[in-house]
């Protein structure tokens, strides 16, 4: 058998070289995984805040007695227990609630705030007893019909809206 010098070295490079290219694709690849797993849970956010604000839509609605739009973005219900009121904020709605009496039956102001992030996204606007929130792409154009709730009865969609409304 004849030995050949300095063999061992130029394989034991090319060996380093693979594996380093093995690791970059495996980085690459975790990396990639911890992004997708962080929009998966941001869109698992958005949902759970479109279901809450829907719920809080419907339960408002079915004891409304006058529904008034103070301005594009400011809606105000009146209810027999008191008013609501919901405000699109940057990246959201909130909503106040101020009741005559508190839910133990006491009688007094009792006022509530909550705030459903929607993030920039999301397009909500007020139509009557119709609360309708749009997907916005980042060219700021509407591309689908996300949450549309109507009084009691909600209607969630995920579709690409193909009508100019």
């Amino acid at each position: 058998m004849k030995r050949r010098k300095g063999s061992m070295l130029i394989e034991m490079c090319g060996m380093i070289a693979g594996g380093s290219a093995v690791m970059l694709l495996g980085i690459g690849l975790i990396e990639r995984s911890f992004h997708m797993a962080s929009e998966v849970q941001l869109l698992s956010n958005q949902q759970r805040e479109l279901g809450r604000l829907a719920e809080f839509w419907r339960s408002d609605f079915s004891g409304v007695t006058t529904i008034s739009t103070v301005s594009p973005d400011r809606l105000v219900i009146a209810t027999h227990g008191g008013e609501v009121s919901y405000t699109i904020a940057q990246g959201g709605v909130i909503r106040e609630e101020n009741r005559k009496r508190g839910l133990d039956g006491a009688e007094g102001n009792v006022k509530s705030v909550e705030k459903f992030e929607l993030g920039k996204s999301h397009l909500v606007t007020f139509q009557g007893e119709a609360l309708r929130v749009n997907t916005v792409n980042s060219a700021g154009e509407i591309t689908g019909l996300r949450l549309r709730v109507i009084g009691k009865s909600p209607v969630l969609e995920d579709k690409v809206q193909t009508d100019a409304n």
